[in-house]
């Protein structure tokens, strides 16, 4: 155990020891005569990398302050939809004419003749329901 102890103690020691390098700067090479360059030139070793320390730790403290006021929340569904909605009226004289999306929901525009109405915002979860549009009512069907 002690020679094992003794032998990584040496490892570690050697590793550590920075050692100079022989460089050639020669475009043409450098001559080696046994085991020793001619014409190398002995380069310093490279310095050893300083160990980084953070600079300063800064702790951010919070308090939190509860109060006796209970504040009501209501959940809110989001849907992910790929494609727009399709949409079916009963009466044949209203025609869509528009279809966009924003925060409400999807909303549809028709028209029948000259006038031009927009519909109440529309969400998955709707179904059918009832509209009416320069004076004409009809019945929707959504589909989503």
């Amino acid at each position: 155990m002690r020679c094992l102890t003794g032998i990584s103690l040496l490892l570690v020691l050697l590793i550590n020891t920075a050692y100079s390098e022989l460089v050639c700067e020669r475009p043409d090479g450098c001559r080696w005569i046994g085991n020793t360059c001619q014409d190398c030139i002995e380069a310093p070793p490279p310095p050893k990398p300083q160990p980084k320390v953070p600079s300063k730790i800064i702790h951010n403290n919070y308090e939190i302050h509860i109060s006796q006021r209970v504040i009501e929340k209501e959940s809110v569904r989001e849907y992910i939809i790929s494609r727009p909605p399709t949409i079916q009226f009963s009466n044949p004289s209203i025609v869509l004419s528009g279809l966009s999306r924003d925060s409400s929901g999807w909303r549809f525009r028709t028209k029948v003749k000259t006038y031009e109405c927009l519909m109440p915002p529309l969400k998955p979860g709707d179904i059918s329901g009832n509209f009416s549009c320069g004076g004409k009512r009809t019945n929707y069907f959504v589909f989503f």
